[in-house]
């Protein structure tokens, strides 16, 4: 082969050269995994996310190892250097100047650094001369299709960018055909009839541009029942004023995050005003206002009421709000790289996109904000530190930031405008009050009222619930407002931020109308680790059914003491929050350590049972005892999913709470299995942290055995986290624990962990040593499974130093073994493995028949998934031997096993 640098194309069908000859990658999926290096770039791309593109719709039984076989198979296509390994996983060794798709994200870049300079539109041209029509369009995989979509936008944003540098530079004549026909080709984008309309009236023709108005509001009606955004409907407003529209930096809105306005909002007029002067669009650096006062004070609620009032006029591209969770109960505020992550979720970038490292994550959320209009609320933040990460960092942009902290550092370093809220004059806290009450209240209000705001100490959150208190006590307020005057004598004054607010006496009488039943529940749920809580919790909690429980968080929502903010999951302000663990303090201490215990077991069966949905039982952390609550049961790997998305912070919590004085084994069990869910989804930093806790817990319990299992897991989490020396460490450790206990299947176990560190080091040798010693103790403690594990093992260190005689030796004698247990699964993964040996010896005939044996194997014990992808690989082995009618017949089978697999299940 030869070590010339190849040249890769992908704006468009994709085209490779080496050597200035045309290339073709023999299969599908090798050309889908060139092009997911390719578009990776230097910082590469991990093993899960080159998987997503291969097989998008459903992993292989070994994707790791399946991933492997391909590398391989493309070093050969593109030279051995041609393709690193990196901790992760691979990365193309191509400059930017030899593919194209990066010269073009390079140049774009460049544009963007030269906004406004006379150099802007030379650097726009160039970039859009690299594009040669859809990106990859003949590189068949929905894995690639939201990178293919970004790239596509990315074009359209440049194009009509240079459209509009033209149209300020007076081109419009020459502009209208090329517009004419991109309106054609593109009926429903906005930004190009706008330039059109802008165009033509440039011209002379704004009868024929409110023409074409009317033409597309029809179709926009007609095909998405919806009106035209604001900057079509400015241009129009435009053209009815007889003046040109300037709109070239608004884009279509994406997301609308804010949550509703607050009911009654009264006052804050300066505060108002004061946004209304700061948070302008065309700031630069972008504009930054940050509300800071005490808690209750109403920052939330002015935030979220300025928002609402101003935000789709300045900010049409849309409003992100995302709770930080400063001074959650939990003791956990949101980290900056779990923060990017969700709001590159809230801007609709697929899972399979967002990148591993919180750099790139931070690049990539600041890459969407550019050139677009946009407000992001960024509520109850601990620090400047938490926030400076999320700032939009290009004009037209603006953040909004909440926080019980002063934040004088993002001041310092962000030019930010720090808006102090005091409490509301009495005359703005009466119009609260008043504005809260329903219209059905009777009873002399007026002569209360002030006697009330006193009483509240004029905290918008108190006020609320007096509020509540009177719509839902029969009498006059003055009665409400007496209880509240005797109540406040027996309850000392709550300090906050150097001001007395009184609010234990405004909470007591709420609580004081509880049931016995929903009290008791009140004062638990104060001490249950995490933000929120859903019903089966609650039912652990109380020590309830979980009917009893919903009936009683009911109860305390119509009281306001707790708000269900998303339906079933069920939240207290933290102070009263704090109020409630008060109160609890006066229970009898077993009592409340009982209701603590059953929490965390009810947690712990959830936490199990959602790690069997997706792994075999006798792999996942099992309970040691039997236990009344059984925790959730999930009817499918989605609905489990989605319930850990919702419980993923108060689980993480429940570990942090229980961890030293928790029930030691049940606490390690839970630990065990939220690190297992964090693991599968790519949170190495919690997953660390969680074997951290796991190892605590093992030393109070003095189990060598939990010991080496936590020392194990903390090196996969590290290794994943790029820290193979640590890993390293970690691994080593659990090996140590694990032979001096002479449990040869752990070490054995450990062993296969360090190799894959090693593999991924590319240290092929030490991967094959690792393997060898692992199957060497498999088989001193007879344990079958294990040597089957380890025969493969050390077949693939074969196979990565392309060694396949070596490889089909070990796959061979496994085959043996399974063969002799009589384990028909096992034998269809041996064949399969063998098959891939067969493959990269280029022995066609042998290769087709070892997947030949691995499909029908999979097909007799129902593994039809299996069989699907055996057949895939057969289908591809074909076409590397140069048999496409072959290669179709077996993609057809491959699809009939799938949609075996996608089949409802019968009723």
């Amino acid at each position: 082969m030869s070590t010339s640098r190849p040249a890769l194309r992908l704006l468009g069908p994709l085209e490779l050269e080496i050597d200035g000859r045309r290339v073709e990658p023999a299969t599908g999926r090798l050309r889908a995994l060139l092009t997911a290096l390719a578009v990776a770039g230097e910082r590469g791309a991990s093993v899960e996310d080159l998987a997503l593109v291969l097989w998008p719709d459903e992993e292989p039984a070994h994707p790791r190892r399946s991933l492997q076989t391909y590398v391989v198979r493309l070093r050969q296509v593109l030279g051995r250097d041609a393709i690193a390994t990196t901790v992760h996983g691979y990365a193309l060794r191509l400059g930017d100047d030899e593919v194209d798709v990066r010269r073009f994200e390079r140049t774009l870049d460049r544009a963007d650094e030269l906004a406004g300079a006379p150099d802007e539109r030379a650097a726009l041209e160039q970039a859009l001369a690299l594009w040669r029509g859809i990106p990859f369009d003949d590189v068949e995989t929905s894995g690639l299709q939201a990178e293919r979509d970004r790239l596509s936008e990315r074009y359209a944003g440049a194009l009509e960018r240079r459209i509009r540098l033209d149209l300020e530079a007076g081109r419009q004549a020459e502009l209208l055909p090329q517009l004419r026909e991109l309106t054609a080709r593109h009926p429903l984008r906005e930004p190009l009839w706008a330039l059109l309309l802008t165009a033509l009236e440039r011209s002379g023709r704004r009868a024929e541009a409110l023409e074409q108005y009317e033409r597309v509001r029809s179709r926009i009606a007609d095909e998405l029942g919806a009106d035209p955004g604001p900057q079509l409907r400015a241009v129009h407003t435009a053209l009815l004023r007889e003046r040109p529209a300037h709109d070239r930096d608004v884009a279509p809105p994406v997301p609308h995050q804010l949550p509703p306005a607050a009911a009654g909002f009264a006052g804050r007029d300066e505060a108002l005003a004061e946004l209304d002067r700061r948070l302008v669009p065309d700031g630069d650096p972008p504009a930054c206002v940050a509300i800071t006062g005490t808690a209750g004070v109403g920052k939330t609620a002015l935030a979220v009421q300025w928002a609402r009032r101003s935000a789709s006029a300045r900010f049409p591209d849309g409003q992100l709000f995302l709770d930080l969770r400063g001074f959650a109960p939990s003791g956990r505020p949101l980290a900056p790289e779990d923060a990017v992550r969700t709001l590159l979720e809230a801007l609709q970038v697929p899972a399979a996109r967002i990148p591993a490292t919180a750099d790139a994550q931070l690049g990539l959320y600041r890459s969407l904000l550019a050139g677009r209009r946009m407000l992001v609320v960024l509520d109850n933040a601990l620090d400047a530190a938490q926030v400076r990460p999320l700032l939009p960092g290009s004009p037209g942009s603006a953040a909004l930031v909440t926080s019980r902290r002063r934040l004088t550092g993002l001041n310092a370093t962000a030019g930010a405008h720090l808006l102090a809220l005091d409490l509301p004059s009495a005359e703005e806290a009466r119009r609260l009050l008043l504005g809260r009450l329903d219209a059905r209240v009777t009873g002399d209000v007026e002569p209360a009222v002030d006697e009330l705001v006193e009483a509240c100490a004029r905290l918008p959150l108190a006020l609320t619930v007096v509020a509540a208190r009177i719509n839902t006590t029969p009498g006059s307020p003055r009665t409400v407002a007496a209880d509240l005057r005797v109540a406040r004598t027996r309850l000392d004054a709550l300090a906050d931020d150097d001001q007395a607010i009184d609010l234990r006496s405004v909470f007591s009488w709420s609580y004081a109308g509880l049931g016995p039943a929903a009290a008791l529940l009140f004062r638990r749920a104060g001490q249950a680790p995490g933000a929120d809580l859903d019903v089966p919790a609650a039912a652990a909690l109380g020590g309830v059914g979980r009917v009893e429980a919903g009936g009683l968080l009911g109860e305390l929502t119509r009281a306001h003491l707790v708000v269900e903010r998303t339906p079933g999951r069920f939240s207290l302000h933290d102070l009263l929050r704090e109020y409630a663990a008060e109160l609890a303090a006066g229970d009898d201490p077993a009592d409340v350590a009982a209701a603590a215990d059953r929490l965390v077991e009810h947690r712990a069966r959830s936490a199990v049972a959602a790690v069997t949905t997706f792994r075999p039982a006798h792999e996942a952390p099992r309970l040691s005892a039997a236990h009344a609550d059984d925790g959730h049961a999930f009817g499918s790997e989605a609905e489990m999913l989605a319930w850990f998305d919702s419980e993923r912070d108060a689980l993480l919590a429940t570990v942090e709470a229980a961890a030293t004085t928790g029930p030691a084994g049940i606490v390690w069990e839970l630990a065990a299995a939220v690190m297992v869910l964090v693991d599968r989804q790519g949170r190495w930093p919690d997953a660390a942290h969680l074997a951290r806790t796991c190892l605590r817990i093992a030393d109070r319990l003095g189990d060598d055995g939990l010991r080496a299992a936590s020392h194990r897991w903390l090196g996969r989490a590290l290794g994943r986290q790029g820290r193979p020396d640590d890993a390293l460490a970690e691994l080593r450790a659990a090996l140590e624990l694990w032979a001096r206990a002479g449990d040869r299947p752990s070490q054995a176990r450990a062993l296969r962990s360090i190799a894959i560190i090693l593999e991924d080091l590319g240290r092929a040798d030490e991967v094959l040593a690792h393997n060898r010693e692992a199957l060497a103790l498999f088989r001193a403690a007879g344990d079958p499974p294990g040597v089957a594990d380890a025969l493969n093992a050390v077949g693939w260190a074969h196979v990565l130093r392309g060694e396949y005689e070596q490889a089909l030796v070990c796959c061979r004698e496994a085959l043996e073994l399974v063969t002799a247990l009589d384990d028909t699964f096992y034998r269809a993964v041996t064949w399969d493995s063998m098959a891939a040996a067969h493959r990269g010896l280029r022995d066609w005939p042998a290769a087709v028949e070892a997947y030949e044996q691995a499909a029908g194997l999979f097909a007799s014990v129902g593994g039809f998934y299996d069989q699907a992808v055996s057949l895939t690989s057969l289908a591809d082995c074909l076409d590397d031997a140069g048999d496409g009618n072959g290669a179709a017949a077996a993609r057809v089978r491959a699809a009939a096993a799938q949609a075996r697999v996608d089949q409802p299940p019968a009723p």
